[in-house]
Formats: structure tokens, sequence, C-alpha cells
């Protein structure tokens, strides 16, 4: 059963066979072919929606357990869990994924995992037990579940973990120059993070790394790129 009122100002989405579907305002429509099973759970990132479940394919494709769809079609995300995916968050560019399973991209992950958008990793030790729900504020995940520990620490049934402090990228026009700049230390983060460019945001976006190398002035990283050609579009990115 559907509760309160459905806004014409945004799209809805409804797990209906084959179990998953939009509502633009004004009537359901389909999302491709959907999945083979159930999904229990969606977020959204841009123009991208996450659907999360117990299904392996998505769209007709191999798609274990969680799967993206672009606006046009569906596709894996690396080779997804072993078991269901019951809740989902987005924090920033990251994908948090909790559920019943022991793996993620092939490699162990109890119950809870992040996708960076280019590959999966785990959180710490993760839970003794299924994560149903999970919930981003600031930079604090929130998890609850069936589980009593979380990490090492006991945690009967809910708990929460501080996420690392992404830096923020500044980009100021100096005469015909833009100067780019951002933190030379992000907070909680064992890898640094990389400057990408892309000419336009038409998915997929072709990000590319930037050539040059930043210097470093008062602990900010700074590169001045030329305001010249076609638009470019900059992101910091963690691998």
């Amino acid at each position: 059963m559907l509760s309160g009122q459905l806004k014409t100002s945004c799209k809805c989405y409804l797990f209906t066979p084959p179990n998953i579907a939009q509502w633009d305002g004004s009537n359901w429509s389909a999302l491709g072919s959907g999945m083979n099973n159930y999904v229990y759970a969606l977020a959204v990132s841009g123009s991208t929606l996450y659907a999360g479940g117990g299904f392996t394919t998505a769209g007709g494709s191999a798609a274990n357990y969680i799967a993206q769809w672009n606006g046009s079609s569906w596709s894996a995300l690396g080779s997804g869990m072993n078991n269901y995916v019951y809740a989902l968050a987005v924090s920033g560019s990251t994908l948090f994924a909790g559920g019943y399973f022991t793996t993620e991209g092939g490699s162990a992950a109890h119950d809870i995992a992040q996708w960076n958008g280019g590959s999966w990793s785990a959180l710490g030790s993760g839970m003794n037990n299924y994560v149903y729900a999970l919930a981003v504020s600031g930079s604090t995940l929130y998890a609850g579940g069936g589980f009593t520990t979380a990490g090492t620490n006991v945690s009967a049934y809910a708990a929460m973990a501080n996420l690392p402090v992404p830096p923020k990228l500044s980009i100021i026009a100096d005469g015909t120059n833009a100067v780019l700049t951002w933190s030379d230390a992000a907070t909680g983060f064992t890898t640094g993070y990389t400057l990408e460019f892309a000419t336009n945001l038409i998915s997929p976006v072709a990000w590319q790394t930037n050539s040059t190398t930043p210097i470093v002035i008062g602990g900010q990283n700074v590169i001045t790129n030329p305001i010249t050609g076609p638009p470019q579009f900059f992101r910091l990115f963690n691998p």
C-alpha cells in the first residue's frame, strides 16, 4: 500500500513485476525489463538509480543483488554480492549497501560494504548478522539490523560510523585561467584524491585524469588551468 501523496515534481519507484517501475507524476512505466526477483532497496545519486534486492539479473544481464540504472539501461556494480541486499544509502560519490552477504566484488565483506564508483570495499570487519537499514546524516553513517556486534564493538541492532570527510574542490576564475584548489589532506582517507575532468556530463561520463601536477601552497593543492577550448567539468576522485 502506498500512503501520502505522490507529487508530480518527482519520479517515484514502485516494486512491482518486473519488480521495479517509475512514476512520472501521471503514469507508471517500466525500467527496461527489470529484475528477476524482488527489489528491497533504492537510492539515487545524481542521475543514477541504484537498486538492491534478491535478484541476480537486471535488464536481462547478470547483476548479483545490486544494479544501477542510468536512465536507459541497467548495469552491474562489479561482481556484486553473494546474497541479498536489503538497504542502500548514498554519501557524496559513495554508495553504501547493507544486507545478508559475506562477499562484495569477490572479497570478504560482512553484511555491509561501499562502492566508490569503480570498485567495492569492506567497512572494517562489518557486522555479525544482517543489515536491514542504512541512513547518512552529514559525516555519520547509521545502520540497523539483526547484528549484535559492529566491527569489534558490542552494538545491539544499531550502530553508527564516522565517515571520512572528503576535500572540497574550489574553482575561481583568474583572468584567462581557472585556479583549482583542494586540501592536501582528506580526513579519514588513506589514499589521496585525483583531479579528473570531462568535456560533458552525458552518461556515461568519460572522466579523464588531469595531467597537470598540482603544487602545494599552504596545505592546498593548486592547479592553474587555461580557460580555452570546449567546456570542462572537474571532480576529485578517490580511487
